[in-house]
């Protein structure tokens, strides 16, 4: 269980987020919907802690080593190869050896026929590509709760689906809370929908 407790975010005296209060339910999807400047990716980021609320706070029931893993929507990389990409996500949240960590790496890629790019500087990609090896990055360390802030953008349908598919699965006995536009795409992953609008839950 999440609990956000009357959590406000003001940023130059601009209330951004208004006195949201929430519970969201440990495993299964959570999806925030809402118009562009609602305050969604604000209020992602305070639950997922990356930023401090000004009032009110978010309290876990988790134990204190669980791990989280956070997709934005701009793309944020180091400036090196996809494979030094996601041995960084790897190192950040587990203990492998360099041997374990490629062959984890090696066996993702070729799971979605991305084998090719292992060596292949991130910024030679296409931006299909990239969400590609972002939405892998995300799942490679094996988070207990996945952050997802639109996370289809740029996809073919075939990838779409693909990571669709694979996210429903996760969400299992896993949470995630995302970010989307697309009532379709809600509903293929939960009913747990909370609309935002102008910081606020509607």
């Amino acid at each position: 269980m999440i609990n956000i407790n009357n959590v406000s975010y003001n940023i130059n005296n601009k209330k951004i987020i208004n006195n949201i209060s929430l519970n969201i339910k440990s495993d299964g999807t959570t999806i925030f919907m809402g118009k562009n400047g609602a305050g969604k990716t604000t209020l992602l980021k305070l639950i997922a802690n990356i930023i401090k609320p000004t009032t009110g706070y978010v309290k876990y029931s988790y134990d204190n080593k669980f791990k989280t893993s956070f997709l934005f929507q701009n793309h944020i990389f180091l400036n090196r190869t996809v494979r030094d990409n996601l041995l960084h996500s790897l190192y950040c949240n587990n203990t492998y050896s360099f041997k374990t960590g490629i062959e984890i790496i090696k066996n993702t890629l070729d799971e979605f026929n991305l084998s090719k790019y292992l060596l292949s500087h991130i910024n030679e990609l296409s931006l299909g590509e990239k969400q590609c090896i972002s939405i892998i990055r995300s799942l490679i360390a094996k988070p207990e709760i996945l952050f997802l802030d639109e996370p289809f953008n740029n996809l073919d349908e075939n990838y779409k689906k693909l990571f669709k598919d694979l996210l429903k699965k996760f969400s299992k006995d896993k949470k995630i809370i995302l970010i989307t536009h697309s009532h379709k795409d809600a509903l293929f992953f939960s009913n747990d929908i909370i609309s935002i609008v102008n910081g606020q839950i509607a």
